[in-house]
């Protein structure tokens, strides 16, 4: 008897360990893409590209979809992994600029009692682009660098035109940290979290069809 109620015991505690950790979204991503003003398909006359990857599959909870947050303040819920303006087509998320500067989040929905995970990554939207001025020579720049530990890497395609392209995170030793697919990089910013990153020396490195692009990032 005395072995069985250690057993129960065993198990509630595994089940409870597993609801509290809850799996997060990865790889939270935010480009600002600006258009031609008066697009109405786009926020403050600028179109965004907002996406994360699904959480790793949690065999115990369902994942519903995703709340959207900024300041910790529910914005809204989707079931897509992206909450984006791409300006070829009615946008949801009109609003998305109302109320600068803001943190922004995601965290996974689950179940039918709408349980979250953490939020693992936060970005942080200061403004939208204006008046960039075109430079002739391609290539990737950082608008800050040195940069601190949790703020912002931002980085401008300076003339660069790609329809589709990767950009890495690498380490000294050649690691690559973080990944994403971007697209529309013709003079446009993509900010990245500094999530699972350390002080030191990183390369960016901007690869696609037309370019093989490379610059060094340092974070205090």
């Amino acid at each position: 008897m005395k072995r069985l109620r250690i057993i129960i015991m065993l198990l509630l505690f595994s089940n409870l360990t597993i609801k509290a950790q809850l799996n997060p979204i990865k790889n939270l991503y935010f480009q600002v893409i600006s258009y031609e003003f008066g697009n109405s398909n786009c926020p403050q006359f600028n179109c965004n590209n907002f996406t994360w990857e699904r959480p790793d599959t949690s065999f115990t909870d369902t994942l519903i979809g995703y709340n959207i947050y900024k300041d910790n303040i529910f914005y809204k819920f989707t079931i897509d992994t992206n909450a984006s303006c791409p300006g070829y087509c009615p946008c949801s998320y009109l609003d998305f600029y109302d109320n600068l500067p803001f943190w922004l989040s995601v965290k996974a929905v689950y179940n039918s009692d709408s349980i979250t995970s953490i939020a693992e990554d936060s970005i942080f939207i200061d403004n939208f682009v204006t008046n960039i001025k075109e430079i002739k020579k391609n290539k990737i720049l950082l608008i800050k660098n040195p940069v601190k530990l949790g703020d912002n890497i931002s980085i401008l395609f300076s003339n660069i035109k790609s329809n589709k392209g990767i950009i890495q995170i690498i380490s000294q030793k050649g690691e690559i940290i973080k990944e994403y697919s971007i697209e529309n990089t013709f003079n446009n910013i993509v900010n990245i979290s500094t999530n699972k990153l350390s002080h030191g020396i990183y390369y960016i490195n901007f690869i696609s069809k037309e370019n093989n692009l490379s610059t060094k990032l340092m974070i205090e």
